[in-house]
């Protein structure tokens, strides 16, 4: 990572997370970042460019909000709903998608 990423300088923390009694089935094992100086980091540059880096992974990425709750960016929302089957794939490329998160989901039990 380059200086200017360090949290001091970038203002937002990212960690492995893996919570106890995750509220959502993509908190189960996850890339979490925290603006603990406002979520104005977030928009930066660099703090964009982290994130495209972590939405690279197979790991979910969720952004702190100032409310306390979390905004999950990765992945799509549109995969999100069709692993909770509140939407049907479209054509086989989402439905192969949908099925890998899934599969990774349930391997991190």
């Amino acid at each position: 990572m380059p200086e200017e990423a360090r949290p001091d300088k970038l203002k937002i923390i990212f960690s492995l997370q893996r919570p106890n009694d995750p509220p959502h089935p993509f908190a189960k094992l996850y890339i979490g970042g925290w603006a603990f100086d406002g979520v104005e980091a977030y928009g930066t540059e660099l703090g964009r460019n982290l994130i495209a880096m972590f939405s690279q992974g197979d790991l979910p990425v969720w952004l702190s909000t100032p409310d306390g709750l979390g905004h999950l960016v990765h992945p799509e929302p549109n995969i999100v709903d069709m692993v909770t089957e509140r939407q049907k794939p479209k054509n086989k490329t989402e439905r192969k998608e949908a099925k890998a998160w899934a599969a990774g989901i349930k391997r991190q039990l």
